[in-house]
């Protein structure tokens, strides 16, 4: 086996997080939708309301 790939990769990030904290919620809700079933996210909403993580 020859020699391994290095690489570096830098990340430059805004002070003010919140719109990066909303869009990568945004495409978690999206990813999680995709892969429950209606009843499974269904039951996944309600539990996240009952807790009062979130507000919806």
């Amino acid at each position: 086996m020859g020699r391994k790939n290095e690489y570096t990769v830098t990340l430059i990030l805004p002070t003010d997080m919140t719109a990066l904290e909303e869009k990568f919620a945004e495409v978690m809700a999206d990813i999680v939708a995709e892969k429950l079933t209606h009843a499974e996210l269904g039951y996944f909403i309600k539990r996240l309301e009952e807790s009062d993580k979130i507000c919806l």
